[in-house]
């Protein structure tokens, strides 16, 4: 893992500027880097950085990866804004864990171990069109000043 130094540059360097809002997510990094440190070892699909307004936690991985960084978070004192649905299994879930002190941690989870699996046939009826022209229409006689007599119902449309 990066040290704080090195996160600190690279989110100066990526935001460009550091202002009020980005140093203090960035304190709120120094504070809780233990716990930083604890999550990005949970696998190698780990990826810690910061923005505006939070400590930014990517990790893809399979539920037991999840349930560990929840436990490392509630353990360091952060509360999640929302839980899994245990009922269903979605390939992703996201939520804001808050500190008391203020700090803020994204988490942003994408299973490894779902899969697209074919579960049926649905056979759907669709109508076809195609363009199809006469095959004895002359279209250029109709631009002409003196059209012929057969053409004279494509005239309105020219």
């Amino acid at each position: 893992m990066q040290t704080y130094e090195q996160l600190e540059e690279q989110e100066f360097l990526s935001i460009g500027r550091l202002s009020c809002q980005a140093g203090v997510v960035l304190a709120s990094a120094k504070r809780h880097w233990d716990t930083l440190l604890l999550l990005e070892d949970i696998n190698q699909s780990t990826h810690i950085g910061v923005d505006f307004s939070s400590i930014n936690f990517r990790l893809a991985g399979g539920p037991d990866d999840l349930k560990t960084a929840f436990r490392i978070l509630r353990v360091a004192g952060f509360e999640p804004g929302m839980r899994p649905d245990t009922d269903k299994k979605e390939p992703e879930f996201q939520t804001y864990f808050n500190h008391p002190d203020g700090a803020k941690v994204w988490l942003s989870f994408s299973s490894t171990l779902c899969r697209r699996v074919k579960t049926g046939v649905r056979t759907v009826e669709e109508a076809v069109y195609e363009i199809q022209c006469d095959d004895g229409a002359d279209l250029s006689a109709g631009t002409q000043a003196e059209s012929s007599e057969g053409n004279d119902d494509l005239e309105h449309l020219l």
